[in-house]
Formats: C-alpha cells, structure tokens, sequence
C-alpha cells in the first residue's frame, strides 16, 4: 500500500519540525512538504496533491480558518486535521473549524514540556488520526455548529431560542418505511477514541487520548419514517425498571459537538429530568461547547462546575480534563468535579458518571452511548442495566464512528438503537411522566 502522504502547515519552525519529526518516524507515513501559512499552502496542495493537511488555527498572510474555507471549495474530499492550541481563542476557532468541515483536531503539547514529552503527546495524538484520515477515500459531510454568537431557530419574547434543525446541512435520510422516525449520517472507517472531533465511523473499538489535566480534588418527539429505524435488542434476564428515569446521562466522543447540535436542540423546554453529557473534549473545549449548545437550545445548557446543583430540565456538559461525579449531599444533587485518573484513557469518561448516577438513580438512570471510538461507557452501561436501567445507543449508519455505541449493541445490553434524529424523541417519551410505562408494561 502507497503511504500517507501529509503536508504539515504551522507558522512556527519549531512546530513544524516536530511534527514532521513524528510523521517521518512512522510506518507508513511521509511528509509531503511543510507550509508556514494558508496561501503557501494552497500553493502546495495544488503541487503535491497531499493525502492529509494538518492545519495551524493562527498563522499570518492567511489564517487556518480563511484557508480552510478555500481549500474545502477547491478539494471538498481532502482530510483536513487542525493543530490547535489549549486557549480559549483556539478552542472557538477549533469548533468553528469543524463546522467549517475540517474532520478532525489535536491539541498542540504544552509549551512546558520537553521534547521528548512533546514528540510522545504528537505521537499519541496525531498518528492514529493520520491513519484514519490517509486511507479514507470519501469525506463525511459534518452536521454544523452554530457560529459564535448565531443561534439556530427563531428566538422567542423569553429570549431564547425555538428549537430548530442544526445549522448546515443535513445527511439524506434512507429510503422510507412505515417504521419510526430517522436520519442518516456519514460514515467512514476506525481508529482510537478521542475527544469530540469529526472522524469516521467504525465498529472496532480502540483505545483513546486523555483530555488534558486540571487538578480537582480526588474523591413531543421529532416524527420521520425510515428503514433505519428503532430496534429492540436482546435484553438482559433483568427486567426493566418500567418507572421514568430520574436522570439521563449521554456519553459521546468522535462525532459528538456536531451530533449533539442535532440532538439537545430537541428537548423541550418541559424536559422533567437533567441530562449530563460526558463528551471526550479537553478543558476550554467543553466550556465553548456547552455555550455554543446553550445558544441554540430552549433548555438551558452550561458546563458541569463542582458544587453545581443539578435542576430538572436542564443540560450540563462535563468539563473537561476531570470527571464529574453527580452526587446527593443533604438531600440536594449536585455535581462534584474528581481529579481521579483518566479510565479508558480519557477525562472526563463516561463510566464515571454512568457510575455515579447509578449510586443516586439506580435503576431509573437513562443511558444514552452516541458516536465514538472505544468502548468508554460499556462498563457503565453494563451496570445500569444489570440494577434495571434503560440503555439506549445511536445506530451505525447515523454513528460517524460506531465503538461506543457499538460496543454496547454487540454486548446485547441496549434496548434501543436509534438513529441520531430520533434519539431527543426517544428521551422525551422515555423521561415523559405522563407516558409512565410502569403503569402498561410497554416500552
């Protein structure tokens, strides 16, 4: 097989002498050519027809952005990857980038380390991203988020918005049967598990990358017809907890920022149960995207801050680079952030909080598992639904990466698989109080 051939784009030598450092060592690889701006970079994409770009957010002459919006005009199909900084600026410009259609992100190591420690967090991150993206032939079409300060919807004399569709365009939806609602999303091939990016879909589970570390102290639904629709699986000789579930706990990875625009704008504002979201995003990341989401949603959206108290109808997004655990302290929920070590090699993870919720909703916990590489959120699903709880998975053809969700159908434990349009649905009817289903024995 010919190898992956990359052209690395920073502005910074040092930078680039890293990366390029990193390719040139792995099997497989080689360096195309290097590019210290975006109109350089135009220039050598036009010459070496790359297989991959890495892309540098602030650059002069042309910033990634501005180039990124070119060279998707130009070759809509090339993978592009943004190489970003852990700021604030480069957190929103990361989340612009990717509703822009750039497919994936890293983080740039810290300027702290060492070499040897930079090349090892590069090596970690980017290779198996390269991987992924060099032997994709198609590029997945992402579902946008919603730029800074535009929300999605009309805005109400309340002040906020009316749900509405997600911003940019949406996948065609399978052939129709008289089935339940649906979509469709991109798909594509695996790789490991990573923070909230938009990567390929997969059925093998992987391993995946840290979210980067912040010292905390240890301790009415949207209708379709398709012939992707809902379906039940073999379920566990536990029977099911037929009460409303208390809490919600979405777990989501690869994918997550585009496919949860597409999801938490759904819930109503009578939503009678919190959500927390374990998406796999580092620290800043997570605090942009909970305010990004809040901008376009009926239900307030905010990330989770330790000693928050956690409120019905509300969304809480766990920040990044430490868990969230949700905790009842004198009678009161709220949500307490842990510095324990990363599981799965992330943090925040999804099998913390399942956990968590277990200790405090037990078997009127709702899972949702939604794209992602590896298997984060197996475990905790396992033991949701082994004390009566309801799980709940994105289905493969709407997954851009199907490890998560996947992991979780092929163990038999999911009760549902859904595709993305019809999961926000699916939680409203299942957290509905006047649809207690303990009252019918049907789900």
């Amino acid at each position: 097989m010919d190898p992956i051939r990359v052209l690395v784009v920073d502005d910074t030598a040092v930078v680039r002498r890293l990366v390029t450092d990193v390719l040139q060592e792995a099997e497989g690889i080689e360096v195309a050519g290097t590019a210290s701006n975006g109109r350089h970079a135009l220039q050598q994409i036009g010459l070496l027809r790359p297989d991959v770009v890495t892309l540098d957010v602030e650059m002069p002459v042309m910033d990634g952005l501005t180039t990124l919006a070119e060279l998707r005009h130009r070759w809509p199909d090339l993978p592009v990857i943004m190489f970003s900084t852990l700021t604030a600026r480069g957190a929103s410009a990361t989340l612009d980038a990717l509703s822009l259609g750039a497919n994936d992100y890293v983080t740039k190591p810290s300027a702290t380390r060492n070499r040897e420690a930079a090349l090892e967090a590069v090596r970690d991150s980017l290779l198996p991203l390269v991987h992924l993206w060099g032997h994709r032939k198609h590029r997945a079409t992402p579902g946008a988020l919603p730029v800074p300060g535009r929300a999605v919807g009309p805005r109400p004399a309340g002040g906020r918005p009316a749900p509405g569709p997600a911003v940019g365009p949406k996948p065609p939806a399978p052939p129709a049967a008289p089935a339940a609602p649906s979509s469709a999303a991109p798909t594509a091939p695996s790789a490991p598990a990573r923070p909230g990016s938009l990567a390929p879909r997969s059925g093998t589970p992987s391993p995946s990358r840290p979210a980067a570390h912040v010292a905390r102290p240890a301790s009415t639904a949207p209708a379709g017809a398709a012939a992707a629709a809902a379906r039940t699986v073999p379920r566990s000789p536990v029977p099911l907890d037929r009460r409303p579930p208390l809490g919600v706990v979405i777990g989501i990875s690869t994918g997550g920022p585009q496919a949860l625009q597409r999801v938490i704008p759904m819930l109503p504002r009578t939503l009678s149960v919190p959500v927390v979201v374990v998406q796999h995003m580092p620290p800043v990341f997570t605090r942009l995207l909970a305010e990004r989401l809040d901008a376009s949603c009926v239900v307030p959206v905010r990330e989770s801050e330790d000693g928050m108290v956690v409120e019905a109808g509300h969304v809480y997004i766990a920040a990044g680079g430490c868990h969230t655990r949700i905790a009842m302290e004198a009678g009161v929920l709220v949500l307490r952030l842990d510095d324990a070590p990363p599981e799965n090699s992330c943090r925040p993870a999804v099998d913390f909080t399942m956990r968590s919720a277990h200790a405090v909703w037990g078997s009127r916990t709702l899972a949702v598992v939604m794209t992602g590489m590896g298997q984060d959120g197996l475990e905790g699903a396992r033991l949701l639904r082994a004390a009566g709880g309801s799980v709940f998975v994105q289905d493969e053809p709407s997954s851009v990466v199907w490890g998560m969700p996947g992991a979780i159908e092929k163990d038999g434990i999911a009760e549902r698989v859904l595709p993305l349009d019809d999961i926000a649905g699916a939680i409203v009817m299942a957290t509905d109080r006047s649809f207690d289903l303990s009252r019918t024995g049907t789900r």
